[in-house]
C-alpha cells in the first residue's frame, strides 16, 4: 500500500494512462498523433499571418513607387511645361526688338532652340540634368521651296502678316466683289463646296464671335461632313489634328470615316504625309504692323489737319521744296494728266508763298501721288502758275524719293495697320490676295524678293518693287493700301521636352507686338495628342529625312 492509500499497481496504471491514454470507452485518445495535428494548425495560421504582413508591406512598398513615380512624372512634366514657357518668353523678347535687329535674329536658327538646364540643377532643382530643351517651329510652305529630305516643318516663326487676313478679305469683297471667292479657290485643296462653306460660316457668325473662330476650327473634330463648321474645321486643320504638320495613319483614317471624298483620304494605310495644305498655314485672324518706319519712329501723316505742324515735321524730315510742294497739294491739289500739264512759261519761277490759314482740301490717297503731279495756283488775271512736284520718277533720281515716301510718311493716321500682306515672305497662294494680282506678276514678285531680302545692307521696303523693275509705279500705287514687308504678329509652336521617354510639352501660341510690349494671343495645348515631333531631329541629331 502506498501512502495515498492506494495500491502501487494502481498507481502505476494512472500514471500509464495520462501519459498514453485510456482505452476505456467514452474516454479521448491522447495518442501522438493528435498532439501532432494542433501543432501544424498552429504553423499554418502562422504562416497565412505572415503572409499577409509581407503583402502588407509589399502594397506599402509599391504605393510608395507609385507615389515616387507620379511625383517625378509630375516634376518632369512641370519642366517640360517651364521649358516650352521658356520658348514663348525668348519669342516674346524677340518680337520687341527693332526691326532691323529682329528681322536678322528671325533668320538665325540657333534663336529657336536651346538647352536650359545645368549641371548643378539650376532648372528643375537637383535632380534636373543638361537636356531639357525647348524649340520653336513653324510649317514650312512651298514658298520657302523645301527639299524632298527636309521636314514639313522648320525652326523659326510664322510671319501672319505672310498670310491672308480674314478680316481684310471681308473688306477687300466688299470693294470688288467676288475677290474673296477667287482667292480662296486659289489656296491648296481648295473646291467650289469648300470655298462656299467656309463663305457661308463666315457670314452665319456673329461679329462678337468671329475672333474665336481660329481656335474654334483648331480644335473641333470633323464628325458629321454635312456640317458646315465642321467642313471648315477639316479645311482649317488639313486633316492635322494634333499640329504636327503631319497626317498620321489615324488622323487619315478619321478624316477617311469623316468625308470619305477628301482627297488622300481613301488610303488610310500611308502612314504619314505633310499638311502643308491646311489653310490655317494661309489664313490668320491676327495680322499686321504698327504704323512705323524702318527705324522704329512713328511715320509723318501727310493729311493731318494741323499744316504748319505738318511743315514743321516734314522739313526736318526733307528739304523745304518737298515740305512746301505737300502743303500745296493738300491745300490746292494736283493733277497728272497730259492735257492739264503746264507749259515751262507757266511754271512758276519764285517760291510760292505757303498761306498756313489756308484749309487743307485734298486728302492724299496714298504718298505715291505726289510723284510726278503738278499744283495749279491761283493768279490774277488770266495768268495760270504752276508748281511741279520735286518728287520725281525713280529712274529720273534713283530710289530715294521712292524709298522715303513708302517708308518715312503715311497717309493713315492709326497707329497699327492691320491685314496687310508681306510681300516679300508670303507663298504665291497668299499673293493672289493682293486685288490687282496675276499669277504671272505674283511669279515674278516670288523669283525677284530673294535678291531684295538677300541686301542687307538696309531693310527693304515695298518700294523694291519698282527700284527692281518688277512692277510698274502704277501698279505699286494701286498695290499700296493692300501689301507691306515685315509685320509684328508671329505664330510658333514651342515644344518642350527632354528625350523621347520623358514628358513633353506643346503649345501654339500667337505673339501679338502691335500695341505695345508683345504679348501671348491664342494659347493652344497640344501634348495630351502625344510627342508629335522626333525628339532627334528637334535636337539636330538626326538627319531631317521624313520617315
Amino acid at each position: 500500500m502506498s501512502r495515498l492509500g492506494c495500491p502501487e499497481w494502481k498507481l502505476a496504471a494512472r500514471l500509464r494512462d495520462r501519459t498514453r491514454g485510456s482505452d476505456r470507452p467514452g474516454r479521448p485518445s491522447r495518442s501522438p498523433a493528435a498532439g501532432q495535428s494542433r501543432r501544424g494548425v498552429a504553423l499554418v495560421i502562422v504562416m497565412v499571418i505572415v503572409m499577409m504582413l509581407s503583402l502588407a508591406a509589399y502594397g506599402y512598398n509599391h504605393q510608395m513607387i507609385t507615389a515616387y513615380r507620379l511625383s517625378r512624372q509630375h516634376t518632369e512634366r512641370a519642366q517640360a511645361r517651364l521649358a516650352a514657357l521658356s520658348g514663348i518668353e525668348a519669342m516674346l523678347a524677340l518680337a520687341d526688338l527693332p526691326e532691323p535687329i529682329r528681322q536678322q535674329r528671325l533668320q538665325d536658327e540657333r534663336s529657336f532652340r536651346g538647352q536650359l538646364a545645368s549641371g548643378n540643377g539650376a532648372f528643375g532643382g537637383a535632380e534636373a540634368d543638361e537636356s531639357w530643351s525647348f524649340a520653336v517651329v513653324a510649317p514650312r510652305l512651298s514658298a520657302e521651296e523645301p527639299s524632298r529630305s527636309d521636314p514639313p516643318w522648320r525652326f523659326g516663326l510664322a510671319h501672319e502678316s505672310a498670310k491672308l487676313n480674314v478680316p481684310m478679305l471681308r473688306r477687300q469683297e466688299r470693294l470688288f466683289p467676288g475677290h474673296a471667292r477667287r482667292t480662296l479657290l486659289g489656296l491648296p485643296g481648295a473646291t467650289v463646296a469648300d470655298v462656299d462653306a467656309f463663305l457661308a460660316e463666315q457670314k452665319l457668325l456673329p461679329a462678337p464671335t468671329r475672333r474665336d473662330l481660329q481656335a474654334e476650327l483648331s480644335e473641333r473634330t470633323a464628325a458629321d461632313p454635312g456640317d458646315p463648321t465642321a467642313r471648315v474645321a477639316r479645311l482649317w486643320t488639313g486633316g492635322d489634328w494634333d499640329h504636327n504638320e503631319r497626317i498620321e495613319r489615324l488622323e487619315r483614317m478619321v478624316t477617311a470615316a469623316a468625308a470619305p471624298s477628301v482627297a488622300g483620304a481613301e488610303n488610310p494605310s500611308v502612314a504619314s504625309v505633310a499638311a502643308s495644305h491646311a489653310w490655317r498655314n494661309y489664313l490668320t485672324f491676327h495680322s499686321g504692323r504698327r504704323n512705323v518706319n524702318r527705324d522704329g519712329r512713328p511715320r509723318i501723316d501727310l493729311n493731318a489737319a494741323n499744316l504748319r505742324g505738318l511743315h514743321r515735321e516734314l522739313s526736318a524730315l526733307w528739304s523745304e521744296e518737298h515740305a512746301d510742294f505737300v502743303i500745296l497739294a493738300r491745300q490746292y491739289g494736283s493733277v497728272s494728266s497730259p492735257s492739264s500739264a503746264p507749259t515751262s512759261g507757266d511754271v512758276a519761277a519764285d517760291k510760292p508763298v505757303i498761306d498756313f490759314g489756308r484749309a487743307a482740301i485734298n486728302r492724299l490717297a496714298t504718298p505715291l501721288d505726289l510723284i510726278g503731279v503738278a499744283v495749279r495756283l491761283p493768279g490774277s488775271g488770266s495768268a495760270v502758275r504752276w508748281v511741279l512736284s520735286p518728287f520725281r520718277e525713280p529712274a529720273e533720281t534713283g530710289q530715294l524719293d521712292l524709298t522715303s515716301l513708302v517708308d518715312d510718311v503715311t497717309t493713315e493716321s492709326a497707329a497699327v495697320l492691320n491685314g496687310q500682306i508681306d510681300i516679300l515672305r508670303a507663298p504665291a497662294e497668299v499673293l493672289m490676295g493682293i486685288p490687282g494680282m496675276t499669277t504671272s506678276l505674283a511669279a515674278r514678285v516670288v523669283e525677284s524678293r530673294q535678291a531684295a531680302a538677300a541686301d542687307t545692307a538696309t531693310s527693304p521696303t515695298i518700294a523694291w518693287l519698282v527700284t527692281r523693275q518688277v512692277i510698274s509705279l502704277g501698279t505699286l500705287r494701286a498695290w499700296y493700301p493692300w501689301i507691306t514687308v515685315g509685320g509684328d504678329c508671329f505664330g510658333g509652336q514651342a515644344i518642350g521636352y527632354r528625350d523621347s521617354l520623358s514628358p513633353l510639352f506643346r503649345t501654339t501660341v500667337v505673339i501679338d507686338a502691335r500695341y505695345g510690349a508683345a504679348r501671348i494671343g491664342r494659347f493652344q495645348h497640344w501634348h495630351g495628342w502625344g510627342h508629335g515631333f522626333d525628339i532627334r531631329q528637334l535636337r539636330g541629331d538626326a538627319p531631317s529625312a521624313v520617315p
